[in-house]
């Protein structure tokens, strides 16, 4: 976070903030039950936390409290991400129901838009380029990983095999044109968001 000072934790205790270099006990705590996936947003007195579990959260990562924010629809959350969307933030999550669901972080609601089409739940989502070249790339226990046009609300291109078992974990490589994946296959691949084709085994 900021300086790369705090970090957010989550877990079955809920969410817990830390500083890494005092170390010690937490600094925050949010009782959000069981969770899966956490990130954040912001800056200054603004800073939110966002915890995805049976439920998804936001939450004053200055203030704490109780949550601002249960965003309806999303479903058994697995992996939350976060992206700008013009003066305001979107909140972008997966789970058990293998969709991707987009919500309005300022205005909360009824998801955006859905995007629909793996067959396995979704693992890992992460975002690149921006306005109307924005892409999603989620990681699926389906074996796929699918890059999404945002736009468009749609696939971008046909979902790429590359894996031969569960993709598990998902992240940007430098500005995020790349991104490498894990699987229960054992291997780590390397996929191109904007050119596509088959990816790199590196492992």
């Amino acid at each position: 976070e900021g300086d790369a000072r705090r970090i957010v934790s989550g877990g079955g205790g809920g969410v817990q903030g830390w500083d890494v270099v005092k170390g010690g006990e937490p600094l925050l705590k949010f009782d959000a039950g069981e969770v899966n996936a956490v990130t954040w947003y912001g800056e200054g007195d603004a800073r939110r936390i966002v915890s995805g579990g049976d439920k998804l959260l936001l939450w004053d990562a200055v203030k704490g409290g109780a949550p601002l924010r249960e965003f309806e629809g999303a479903g058994f959350v697995r992996t939350v991400t976060c992206h700008r969307a013009g003066d305001g933030w979107h909140i972008v999550s997966g789970g058990n129901d293998n969709t991707l669901h987009v919500f309005d972080a300022v205005e909360g609601g009824a998801p955006l838009r859905k995007l629909e089409g793996h067959t396995g739940m979704v693992r890992a989502i992460a975002c690149h380029g921006e306005g109307d070249k924005r892409r999603y790339v989620s990681a699926s226990w389906d074996s796929t990983v699918r890059v999404w046009d945002v736009a468009a609300g749609a696939a971008a291109r046909p979902a790429v095999d590359g894996h031969e078992g569960d993709v598990t974990a998902l992240a940007r490589v430098g500005d995020g044109r790349r991104v490498v994946t894990a699987s229960r296959d054992k291997t780590l691949r390397v996929w191109d968001v904007v050119e596509g084709g088959a990816p790199l085994k590196l492992v």
